[in-house]
This record gives C-alpha cells, sequence and structure tokens, in this order.
C-alpha cells in the first residue's frame, strides 16, 4: 500500500510540474528554431539567441518527429512550396529567416 501511495503522489508531483511549465512557458514566451545544424542562418540564430540569453527550443527539420508539426506551423503562416531556414515560431508567430532583431522584438512583445 505504501508504494501505491509513493507512486501516486509521484505522479502527483509529475503532472503538477508538467502543468507548471506550460503556463511558464506560455507566461513567459517560447520560441522554437526549426532547422538544421548546418545551415549558416540558423546556427547564427542560435547563437546570437544564446548570447542573448534567450530560451529557445531547437528542432531538427530533418527528424521524422518533427515534419508534422512543421507542416502545422507553415500552414498556419500559409508557407506553400520551398522555404528558407530557419523557420520560426516565436510565441506562435511563424516567421521564415527572419533577422535576430525581429525574433528579439516579437519575443519582448509578446511574452
Amino acid at each position: 500500500m505504501k508504494k501505491f501511495v509513493n507512486l501516486r503522489a509521484f505522479l502527483i508531483l509529475v503532472l503538477l510540474s508538467v502543468f507548471l511549465g506550460t503556463i511558464a512557458g506560455e507566461a513567459f514566451g517560447e520560441i522554437i528554431l526549426y532547422g538544421r545544424k548546418t545551415c549558416s542562418l540558423c546556427t547564427r540564430m542560435m547563437k546570437n539567441l544564446d548570447n542573448a540569453g534567450i530560451p529557445y527550443t531547437y528542432k531538427n527539420i530533418d527528424n521524422s518527429n518533427n515534419q508534422s508539426e512543421i507542416k502545422d506551423k507553415r500552414g498556419k503562416a500559409d508557407i506553400k512550396g520551398s522555404f528558407r531556414l530557419p523557420l520560426m515560431d516565436i510565441n506562435g508567430i511563424i516567421k521564415v529567416s527572419p533577422s535576430f532583431e525581429e525574433v528579439k522584438k516579437i519575443y519582448e512583445e509578446n511574452r
């Protein structure tokens, strides 16, 4: 019985931390950078974000697990055909190959 109670408490803590993490991510903004490590524009953007202390998530566009997510983002932004990298989701605003200044401005205005 004691193991069941501990497991139950553990699961509640995990769910609570996921829920609070989701709220914090929405409250403080989120940047997702879709790109390739071999893309110079992508690596430059990641370096700029790192230097500015702006948190982001990198997702490789060649990873099959990210394909449906990228397709959804492209649909929301009405991006058809080929596109330049990086593809970025800045607090829900989708941009193709934006400048760092544009990303920073959108991030700061919408967090």
